[in-house]
């Protein structure tokens, strides 16, 4: 059986589009036939908390408004619901709910998903060229949903690196604003530590780029006069190899 589609209007931007049988039959002229507008939103509401492995944290999922004027026949089967087209996302979403059964309709109730989590700010202004401290740092909630960019959820690896820009207090820190703190400097002597048969063996070697904690970068081996990738671990020090 093919449903229609029709839009239904929402006070957001975005218009909630709304599926309903053909047949007449699908519509209650009395409010005692029609099906509650609460139990559709609950149905749908359930169907995207369900989902919530697809997130990085659990959702929070509340329901859009639906017209109080809707009047949908009261479905004698339990409620499915089902993905939209567009799929599920954080933020302002629809999730389609169908009744099967003697009188059917389906419909896309528009839902509110929220990802509250603690991320990574600022406790004090940072000016450009900063190096953040530990005591610079510190967690606050959020909504994964409205934000944008690389977030951090812990300080791990924050500390040392450097500020790109003038960043204001308790502003949410991202991946944009900083730099890790270079370790190593184009043309500098560096020690290169790599495994042989179990043992740990170090040669002096010679940086043809910058880097810090975790890049790769080109380096000379002194000794041999080979060229070789090796990442960053410490200031001076490069590991080549697995």
């Amino acid at each position: 059986m093919r449903y229609p589609f029709v839009k239904y209007p929402s006070h957001q931007a975005l218009a909630w589009l709304v599926a309903l049988l053909a047949s007449p039959l699908a519509w209650s002229q009395s409010p005692r036939e029609a099906h509650p507008l609460a139990d559709i939103e609950a149905t749908a509401v359930d169907y995207a908390a369900e989902a919530g492995d697809r997130f990085p944290v659990p959702p929070t999922v509340r329901p859009g408004r639906l017209d109080p004027r809707l009047r949908l026949a009261r479905c004698d089967e339990p409620l499915g619901a089902f993905e939209s087209p567009s799929g599920l996302k954080a933020g302002s979403t629809v999730v389609g709910v169908a009744c099967e059964g003697s009188r059917p309709w389906r419909l896309f109730v528009p839902v509110k998903i929220s990802l509250p989590a603690e991320v990574v700010a600022l406790a004090r202004p940072v000016r450009r060229g900063d190096t953040l401290a530990a005591g610079d740092l510190f967690l606050r909630q959020a909504d994964l949903a409205k934000l944008r960019g690389q977030y951090f959820l812990d300080t791990n690896g924050l500390v040392g690196q450097r500020l790109k820009r003038h960043v204001r207090a308790n502003a949410i820190l991202t991946a944009s604003m900083v730099a890790a703190d270079r370790l190593v400097e184009r043309g500098s002597r560096v020690m290169i530590l790599s495994r042989a048969g179990g043992i740990e063996v170090s040669v002096a070697g010679k940086a043809l780029r910058h880097g810090g904690r975790g890049d790769q970068i080109r380096v000379k081996n002194l000794a041999s006069g080979r060229t070789v990738s090796a990442v960053v671990v410490d200031r001076g020090t490069v590991r080549a190899g697995p």
